[in-house]
């Protein structure tokens, strides 16, 4: 539990990006961020970096017998992939603050994101708490949505924390 009160985003500092203000101001989702094709070659790649060889996310014809059209890729790939994803997370790397999560709560995988499939993140600032040494905690919900058909269905959603400072700048 939070013992400072609730930022405005009237009150954040200059260095926070524009982005992150407007979704703190109106609680609203951001705009999705880029829209990335999910290819069988990063799901093996995950796979072998992870040592989760599970024949769903490796062999067609296993995904096929357990009810999925193509191989499945891995929920903590399709979870890592959201700082790329998301316009808050992406906005605040582009401004060069310093970024640390430290809290990821209440996420579920609702649906299997399968080799090929288009994917895309929104995020939104539920909360933004200044801490004692100039930094703010924000916490985020997020929902990353993949392509089917015509319609966009949330296939992976939950909140996230995440410390931001601005880096000093060197004097060297």
């Amino acid at each position: 539990m939070q013992s400072a009160s609730m930022t405005k985003a009237s009150s954040l500092p200059h260095w926070i990006p524009k982005v992150v203000r407007i979704s703190t101001e109106n609680g609203l989702w951001s705009a999705s961020g880029p829209i990335v094709t999910i290819s069988q070659r990063q799901i093996s790649d995950f796979a072998y970096m992870t040592e989760d060889f599970q024949d769903i996310h490796l062999s067609s014809e296993t995904a096929r017998l357990a009810g999925f059209p193509s191989t499945i890729a891995h929920g903590f790939f399709i979870l890592g992939l959201l700082p790329h994803l998301s316009c808050i997370y992406s906005s605040l790397c582009e401004a060069n603050l310093s970024i640390i999560p430290f809290k990821l709560g209440n996420t579920l995988i609702k649906r299997p994101v399968h080799a090929g499939s288009n994917i895309r993140a929104k995020t939104k600032v539920t909360a933004c708490y200044p801490d004692r040494r100039g930094a703010y905690d924000f916490e985020i919900c997020f929902s990353i949505e993949r392509l089917h058909g015509d319609a966009w269905k949330q296939a992976v959603y939950g909140a996230l924390s995440l410390k931001v400072a601005q880096i000093p700048k060197s004097t060297d």
